[in-house]
């Protein structure tokens, strides 16, 4: 029990009974509390202690007061505040419902007419607030709280009442560390820049930059500045970064709705809108169309669930004090940097379900080149325990994007279905380094474990090892046979080697012309440590995808990944992704049942393994075994619900077996969780196409062709334009595609795919059959199960075709493809 809490129910205990604590943050420690006078549950929170230095108590509740008389169905209400020996605390009412940062972390689709209805409701607050003279100061999406239908916005007028209580006479208190009192506190990715600025002239329309920043953030489903990993780096985006249109991440979003959205996000307050009031009138002339598709139920939620959240704020925010030199540069003497406000409700796992996020472990000290060794760490973690019968990790790509998004350690277990989380930095200096881990629980947020190590660069695998072992030890996990935890299984002593397996590693995740970093990366790995089974399991996944990002074939890459993943799987029979590499080997080699074979081992091996299963629906969907497909992709999401390309494979497999509103729903959620995916932006298209949102995917289509290079993605977006009529962009890419060297990987297939949009079946079939013969085109087979390809089924041409790819003829040339299999 902490002592805040100690001098709370000792301090309050005639009128409040203090039942637990919600989490902590940058701005207050918040607890759940059942008020005694009138038997209710109330929130009480703790202004935090570098804050309450210095603050004068009284003035506090004054100003608290203040605050309170704001009374409006979208504003909840403050109600009451006072001093608990020392410690300066306001209450709230309990808020049931969820924050707008746990809907967005759990990856729903949330559909334009929901989400107006959001935006209008927090600038109705906004419009009442500043009518009364209150200026929020801290508005984001852990502020705002989803209940009842109705969007409501907690924490009004806190900010100032911290800032005037922190100053004598009208000026800053000795003790104070701000600046310019007031107008700095707040979170930096929703500051204004003249609030980012400390100008002490920051009035109400910081709320309204803070509105367009949440806009923002809302219809697209990222942080326009997401991709900003520091303060500084933050804070400068504010004041000089002018975020994307909106259409470019989300073309349904009506222009008039962008422009107001991009208005409020100017840097000059001046060109901003007047008023909360302004932006609802602009908001009334927004029109949208029928949404009703996206209101799909996700597997998540269970019949009957009920969210009860303690809501008004912040909790497990973190806070980071701009260095000096960058307060200098900026004006202002200092930031809180915010991680987004917990669930508390409690995580959705049983208490004996030993269940853990393993996230990604942040490189300190300003060096982003330490990326890939802070994350290796945590990949060796996840790696060793996954072994553990009584542990179940969630996803590895679940992890890495809940971490991006900043949530809390509760809104993890909510949006993972996991107890416990697991973080941690890493500063690694010259042949030293500090790895730092903490494992938090996720239903009550309390610590259950951390430590930090000071060793050589070389101990890695030691560090490792003792940071599984402590986990093991403050889950309590049953294990198998013993007690003592396995060792991360590092597969090279050689520290060289395994480094720059780390490196590769990396750059196969991030894809792109990243992969060309990570074959040389891996190759010199290799070179120094020949039984390196999984440096050459990921090489072998390296090539594997290169020719979806180059311009390369995939006969020019093949040899090199069969003989690297058959290798890894001779070195070590008991590595999945050695069998997941050789898998993908075969399926590429059209060798379908020793692909079959390959995947279902690594599944044995590893069946939480999100990538295996992936991997295995793949090959099923491109084996023209759709239906089969499904369930695992089903499983992959299961396992790492986040997983982006998972879902947009099972979007366009739902699509081909006609469950149409659950392919829609899914598409649209793969393309919010990572929108700037060129694979996951072909498929969307194609996807929405299939299932007859044929605007939408057009529009999509028009966006994307002028900025796409590669010929068989080009093919696709001419599949979907052609659906949609417009032949004349059909036109465009057929011109652009036979203009390309008859050599070209991927020209045939994407040939082929713009003849059928033109129905040009003679031509079409031409294509396909050079296609068949010279690219040996996976992607062309996978689309074979398309109604696009009904019109030449029948053609014994075709089934000539499809023996090249050794697909089943009797599915392939059925009247539907197979779909209904």
């Amino acid at each position: 029990m902490s002592d805040v809490r100690t001098t709370l129910t000792s301090a309050l205990a005639d009128r409040y009974t203090i039942e637990r604590e919600l989490g902590g943050g940058g701005m207050s420690r918040v607890f759940l509390a059942q008020e005694a006078a009138l038997a209710r549950p109330v929130v009480i929170k703790v202004v935090a202690h570098a804050l309450a230095e210095g603050l004068s108590g009284e003035r506090f509740a004054r100003e608290v007061k203040v605050a309170a008389r704001l009374q409006q169905a979208n504003i909840v209400p403050l109600l009451a505040a006072g001093v608990a020996d020392g410690v300066p605390y306001y209450t709230m009412p309990f808020v049931r419902g969820e924050s707008l940062r746990a809907r967005l972390v759990r990856g729903d689709p949330i559909a334009l007419p929901e989400a107006i209805g959001i935006l209008r409701d927090l600038a109705r607050a906004l419009a009442f607030a500043h009518s009364e003279g209150v200026v929020h100061r801290d508005i984001k999406p852990e502020n705002i709280l989803l209940s009842g239908g109705a969007a409501v916005v907690t924490d009004f007028g806190i900010a100032k009442a911290i800032a005037t209580s922190r100053t004598q006479d009208g000026t800053a208190a000795p003790s104070s560390t701000l600046t310019s009192v007031g107008s700095s506190l707040g979170t930096p990715a929703y500051m204004a820049p003249e609030q980012a600025a400390g100008d002490p002239g920051t009035d109400h329309r910081a709320d309204l930059y803070a509105w367009g920043l949440v806009a923002w953030e809302l219809l697209a489903g990222a942080h326009p500045f997401a991709d900003k990993s520091t303060v500084h780096a933050m804070v400068a985006a504010q004041l000089t970064e002018i975020p994307a249109p909106l259409s470019s991440r989300r073309p349904d979003v009506p222009g008039t709705l962008e422009r107001l959205v991009m208005r409020c996000l100017a840097k000059d307050p001046g060109q901003r809108p007047g008023s909360a009031e302004e932006i609802l009138s602009e908001l009334d002339a927004v029109t949208t169309p029928n949404y009703a598709s996206h209101d799909v139920a996700t597997a998540a939620d269970s019949p009957g669930a009920t969210r009860s959240l303690a809501r008004g704020g912040g909790v497990a925010w973190r806070r980071w004090l701009v260095a000096p030199g960058v307060a200098a540069a900026l004006g202002i003497g200092a930031l809180w940097y915010v991680r987004p406000s917990a669930d508390p409700r409690p995580a959705a796992v049983s208490t004996a379900d030993k269940s853990l996020a393993v996230l990604p472990f942040t490189a300190l000290g300003g060096d982003t080149a330490n990326t890939y060794f802070a994350e290796g760490i945590a990949d060796e973690l996840s790696t060793a325990l996954s072994r553990l019968p009584g542990l179940r990790l969630a996803g590895r790509a679940s992890a890495a994007r809940v971490k991006q998004r900043g949530s809390s350690v509760q809104e993890i277990g909510d949006a993972l279905k996991v107890g416990a989380v697991l973080d941690g930095t890493v500063r690694r200096a010259g042949d030293r380094m500090r790895v730092s881990a903490e494992l938090t629980s996720a239903t009550t947020g309390d610590v259950l474990w951390k430590e930090s190590y000071e060793r050589e660069v070389k101990d890695v695998f030691a560090v490792q090892d003792d940071i599984a072992r402590a986990i093991v030890g403050a889950l309590q996990v049953r294990l198998a046979g013993g007690t003592a935890a396995p060792n991360a299984s590092h597969g090279t002593s050689n520290l060289e080697a395994y480094d720059l397996y780390l490196r590769g590693l990396q750059g196969y995740r991030t894809r792109g012309r990243n992969l060309a970093e990570a074959d040389r990366m891996l190759t010199q790995a290799i070179a120094l440590d020949s039984n390196f089974a999984r440096a050459r399991a990921t090489l072998a996944s390296v090539l594997m995808v290169m020719p979806y990002y180059f311009d390369t074939s995939m006969s020019a890459v093949l040899p090199r990944a069969r003989g690297a993943a058959e290798r890894a799987v001779a070195i070590d029979a008991a590595l999945p992704e050695a069998h997941v590499a050789l898998g993908h080997v075969h399926t590429e080699a059209f060798e379908w049942k020793e692909a079959e074979t390959e995947l279902h081992r690594a599944v044995a091996l590893d069946p939480n393994r999100a990538e295996s299963v992936f991997r295995l629906g793949f090959m099923l969907m491109t084996a023209g075994r759709v239906k089969e497909s499904v369930a695992a992709f089903e499983q992959a999401k299961a396992d790492d619900p986040l997983y982006a390309v998972s879902a947009i494979y099972l979007a366009w497999a739902y699509a081909l077996t006609g469950r149409k509103a659950e392919a829609a729903a899914e598409a649209r959620r793969a393309l919010d969780l990572d929108p700037t995916n060129e694979a996951i932006g072909n498929v969307y298209a194609n996807t929405l196409n299939e299932v007859g949102a044929i605007e939408e995917a057009v529009a999509f289509a028009r966006k994307m062709v002028p900025v796409t290079a590669n010929p068989r993605r080009l093919g696709f977006y001419a599949w979907v334009l052609g659906a949609g009529g417009a032949r004349a962009d059909v036109q465009a890419i057929l011109r652009r595609i036979e203009a390309l060297p008859p050599t070209t990987w991927g020209r045939n297939s994407a040939l082929t795919y713009c003849y059928l949009a033109v129905g040009d079946t003679a031509r079409a079939l031409d294509a396909l059959e050079r296609a068949a013969a010279k690219d040996g085109d996976l992607l062309l087979a996978q689309a074979i199960s398309s109604p696009r390809f009904d019109p030449i089924r029948s053609s014994p041409r075709f089934a000539a075709a499809m023996r090249r790819f050794n697909l089943d003829l009797s599915v392939v040339t059925a009247p539907d493809g197979g779909r209904s299999r």
